[in-house]
């Protein structure tokens, strides 16, 4: 939990950014109030590709559930200290839950059992017509449009904005090769026995003519910037 102030408030020069992500007041157990902290794995990225080979073939959700064992690491003992539950909540990218997240599923759908309230066909027809349905499709929609949102904020970071055309790239390539290539050498080391060229002439490469071709037509669009289609989804694990 963030650090307060004498009268109650956060202390505004805290930014560890120690919060829950949900508070749950679970009146029907009357037991303390649950702080949920939200982790979502990306199963093949680098730092959890080791566990999801090794899974394959076995029980699913194994990186949700080892980031719920990191959050219960970090997290539990302070939290436990200032009167409050805790639980991690892991998902992963591809849509498994971790054993803490369906734990706490476990209690929503035993509440709602308890009062009568788990028939959710009212509210979602037959796409969800119980409770735990409805929970798994809110969750999952919530987490594919998170993705999403992170994926759109990272190819963005990646493109630099600019108002060059596709001939103007190419005729920057073209000006750059001409700056860094090397003057020819004089045939058999400038001891004759073939044709020399002038000092400080370049080689057109091979199958060109020697003029260099004007830059292809400005392209309908030109006005258009370039945009990077490569993306990495690192910024949620």
């Amino acid at each position: 939990m963030r650090a307060r102030l004498s009268n109650g408030q956060v202390d505004p020069t805290d930014i560890s950014k120690r919060q829950p992500d949900i508070v749950w007041h679970d009146w029907f157990n009357h037991s303390s109030p649950l702080l949920l902290d939200i982790a979502i794995g990306h199963p093949t990225a680098a730092s959890h590709l080791s566990t999801y080979t090794s899974s394959v073939g076995e029980a699913s959700g194994l990186v949700a559930a080892k980031k719920e064992s990191e959050k219960l690491s970090k997290y539990r003992s302070h939290v436990e200290r200032l009167g409050f539950s805790f639980s991690p909540f892991g998902l992963e990218t591809y849509g498994a839950w971790g054993p803490q997240a369906q734990s706490v599923l476990q209690r929503l759908v035993a509440h709602a059992e308890s009062s009568s309230h788990e028939d959710t066909r009212s509210h979602y027809s037959w796409v969800a017509s119980h409770i735990r349905e409805a929970a798994q499709q809110l969750v999952g929609v919530a987490c594919t449009r998170g993705i999403a949102r992170a994926l759109h904020e990272s190819a963005f970071k990646r493109v630099a904005p600019t108002n060059l055309d596709v001939g103007d790239y190419v005729e920057r390539a073209f000006a750059s090769l001409r700056a860094t290539s090397p003057p020819p050498s004089p045939p058999n080391g400038g001891r004759g026995g073939g044709a020399t060229m002038a000092q400080g002439a370049r080689v057109p490469p091979m199958g060109a003519s020697s003029s260099m071709p004007p830059p292809p037509p400005r392209s309908p669009l030109a006005s258009r910037a370039p945009f990077a289609t490569h993306t990495s989804c690192q910024a949620c694990c």
